[in-house]
């Protein structure tokens, strides 16, 4: 479930599937990915806000649970590039999104939760806060996470973290610049909605321009190469659910 809170120039998306601790499951990314199109085609928004109400939980990632159950009912090769393009595009919905956006974190992201705070320009996260992209131990390559961590992390901070397989706390990802500010549990609501109310008190026409011009001059792996990330991704998928196979 997902709720939506709008108030004159802000967006709330709030993330609310206790059940799966805010799994993105194939609905989810969906609904997701409209709202964020149709915010970007509001000439009132300014700022996109990405929340859970889930406490001590941002987002499981990707649903890897419900997408073992499509593979065991026979989904195949073109059904798994269907779901990786559908994420793919969730991602790169939140990259080229004119509005300013902001992660609020104030529990666990794991995976596509890391990817989600990622393609976000602003995250901000709580001592309650963990990010994991340990992926590898479920058998699935972080391809995504990769596309949208490492031009803001590094490659060389990204391996380190893959290979070392930790949970990293809110300070130890601002300090490899995944989080922009820790702040308190009871002040991250009012800590977002104050940065997007300083935002949106800018001139508009400045600030579609000046967003505009950012969204076509940063270098994003997932936007320039969304169609070949969605491919690898539907392979590493498919390798998730006992295939075998190689990219050529």
């Amino acid at each position: 479930m997902i709720e939506v809170l709008r108030d004159g120039s802000v967006t709330r998306v709030v993330l609310s599937r206790a059940d799966t601790r805010n799994a993105l499951d194939l609905e989810t990314v969906r609904r997701m990915r409209r709202l964020l199109d149709e915010t970007t085609r509001d000439p009132e928004c300014r700022v996109v806000v990405l929340e859970s109400s889930v406490p001590r939980v941002f987002s499981v990632g990707m649903d890897l649970d419900g997408l073992r159950g499509t593979i065991d009912r026979g989904a195949g090769p073109a059904d798994l590039l269907d779901i990786a393009g559908e994420y793919v595009g969730l991602l790169d919905a939140l990259l080229r999104c004119k509005c300013l956006t902001i992660a609020a974190v104030d529990g666990v992201a794991v995976g596509g939760g890391v990817d989600l705070s990622a393609a976000c320009d602003i995250t901000l996260a709580t001592s309650q806060a963990a990010f994991s992209i340990a992926l590898l131990r479920r058998n699935v390559f972080p391809v995504t996470t990769y596309g949208v961590l490492a031009p803001r992390i590094g490659h060389h901070a990204f391996m380190q973290w893959l290979a070392n397989g930790q949970y990293y706390s809110a300070e130890r990802a601002q300090r490899i610049s995944l989080v922009s500010e820790v702040v308190a549990s009871d002040a991250l609501e009012h800590r977002a909605l104050e940065l997007a109310a300083r935002f949106s008190a800018f001139a508009p026409g400045q600030v579609s321009l000046g967003m505009s011009m950012i969204r076509r001059v940063l270098a994003d792996p997932v936007r320039e190469r969304a169609a070949e990330l969605s491919a690898w991704l539907a392979l590493n998928l498919e390798m998730f659910g006992g295939a075998r196979g190689s990219p050529s």
